[in-house]
């Protein structure tokens, strides 16, 4: 079955503005995730659905394996369009060359791997099933342990019945998994069907599982210069590293 890619890539960020095309390591961050993709070689056409001519512009010249085919109108160009309605728009535009399954991948999420691309397709084309998407443990905050907060009484109250008495003990808790938004993958029926809520995932629904540091999100300001020093970190221990090799 015919696979589409779409990497969403949105010119307004307001948590960090310009996010998708910050250099970082000397590449923008978007290609991080456009390295992936390609990488993975799994997919039978991979773009970038932006609303920018700026970023449209940055991957034609970093990145000409991937196809920038549109730049998005202006009406699915808001912070508060859904995902699920610029890759819907992506389908309709190849309507005709008959993709059974859609992918998107988060820019945002720039440790995804090939490998999970590759796996996530390998499930989708074997299983039958109408979603994959990647998810992660949950290793902080356990929604167990979620309350309710009132901002001008400063109280909180139980959000669950398990915080009042049971699985108050990290040890009797159950795993619990979240959705990472780094990946996401169906069939295309799903996505032309879709009525505007929610995401499309049908009702068969697998989960992806992945790692902490595949799972990570760059919402903020914080994170984004987090990822900044680990990716400096990483480079200059292999420079350090290749330094070594020629003695």
């Amino acid at each position: 079955m015919k696979a589409l890619c779409v990497i969403p890539a949105r010119g307004g960020s307001k948590g960090i503005p310009g996010k998708n095309i910050r250099l970082v390591d000397g590449k923008p961050l978007i290609g991080f995730v456009i390295e992936a993709v390609v990488r993975s070689g799994v997919f039978d056409k991979a773009i970038v659905s932006t609303d920018s001519a700026e970023i449209a512009d940055i991957v034609n010249r970093y990145y000409p394996e991937i196809d920038v085919p549109f730049i998005r109108p202006a009406e699915l160009a808001g912070d508060d369009v859904p995902v699920t309605a610029v890759i819907k728009h992506a389908v309709d535009f190849y309507e005709k060359e008959d993709f059974g399954l859609v992918f998107s991948v988060q820019s945002t999420n720039p440790f995804t791997r090939p490998e999970t691309l590759t796996g996530m397709l390998d499930i989708m084309n074997g299983d039958k099933c109408d979603s994959i998407v990647t998810i992660a443990k949950i290793l902080h905050l356990h929604p167990f342990r979620s309350y309710r907060y009132d901002s001008e009484t400063m109280r909180i109250s139980p959000l669950t019945q398990y915080t009042k008495e049971l699985f108050l003990q990290k040890q009797d808790r159950p795993d619990a998994y979240g959705l990472t938004g780094g990946v996401l993958g169906r069939r295309s029926r799903l996505i032309k069907e879709w009525a505007g809520k929610g995401l499309a995932l049908g009702e068969d629904q697998r989960g992806y599982v992945v790692q902490e540091e595949e799972a990570f999100d760059l919402d903020t300001p914080f994170e984004m210069n987090l990822f900044e020093s680990l990716i400096s970190a990483r480079s200059a221990k292999a420079a350090m590293a290749m330094e070594e090799g020629r003695r």
